[in-house]
């Protein structure tokens, strides 16, 4: 558990350092990455909040290989209808 703690916190930091420069596509991996992490962690809904964020900001820098990606997580994680796109 405590390597999960770990890169949790680097994941947060990461987050927080790309929110504050503004860096959207930075922003998006970070939400990614703290998606998986509380995925393996067992915190499904911080982890579907994580994807979901993700998602939006993919959907607005228009990059569909990001989008599908995240796409893929949710409905390989929370099943089929939770891949439904998310207004920008």
């Amino acid at each position: 558990m405590a390597v999960w703690t770990k890169r949790r916190k680097m994941a947060r930091e990461g987050l927080a350092q790309a929110r504050r420069a503004n860096d959207l596509w930075s922003t998006g991996k970070s939400l990614m990455t703290l998606g998986e992490i509380a995925w393996a962690r067992g915190d499904r809904a911080a982890a579907k909040r994580a994807y979901l964020e993700a998602l939006t900001i993919w959907q607005g820098l228009s990059v569909p290989e990001r989008i599908e990606r995240v796409r893929g997580a949710l409905r390989e994680r929370f099943g089929p209808a939770a891949d439904e796109p998310v207004a920008p």
